[in-house]
């Protein structure tokens, strides 16, 4: 009795043993499939097409970083910069990644920052223009946190907040 159980259990790890590799061998050409079409979207003008695909090989096989990069690319160009942003830094995190696409990959965020100050600065006027003042010291805050060598940003927001208290300055 004892000795059947054992070669149950044997033959039930070696099924299980081929069924494994075989299994994550099926889900690498998955992954590769999809990165094949994201390619293509990409090549094709596709973004957003292109980064749903990656995004798909990188579900499909997590071990390929590059694909999670792809994803972040395609979003960037797409223009979904929220998107973008959390892949690259989660690209950035992943360990044993190539050093020269964890570089780009900090570049384009830093990039990608400089666009959303910029966003953030332009709604900024909008408000003083509006003398909604207590928003445009925010919307200056925010861009001079998401692009800190911008000085004159926090200026901006020191004046719109003298504006929003009511304080005028003396004359001269």
């Amino acid at each position: 009795m004892g000795a059947r159980r054992w070669l149950r259990a044997w033959l039930w790890l070696v099924v299980v043993g081929f069924a494994l590799p075989a299994h994550a061998i099926d889900a690498k050409k998955a992954a590769l499939n999809f990165a094949k079409a994201a390619a293509a979207a990409f090549e094709g003008g596709e973004m957003a097409k292109a980064a749903r695909l990656y995004l798909e090989a990188y579900r499909t096989d997590a071990a390929e970083s590059t694909y999670l990069y792809g994803a972040a690319r395609a979003e960037q160009a797409a223009g979904q910069t929220e998107h973008a942003e959390e892949h690259y830094r989660q690209f950035i995190a992943t360990p044993g990644v190539d050093k020269e696409r964890v570089a780009r990959a900090k570049g384009y965020l830093d990039e990608l920052a400089g666009l959303r100050s910029d966003e953030k600065a332009e709604a900024a006027e909008r408000f003083a223009r509006r003398g909604e003042w207590p928003l445009a010291v925010a919307a200056f805050v925010e861009a001079a946190r998401l692009r800190p060598d911008r000085v004159v940003l926090l200026y901006r927001a020191a004046v719109a907040a003298r504006e929003a208290s009511g304080h005028v300055p003396p004359s001269c």
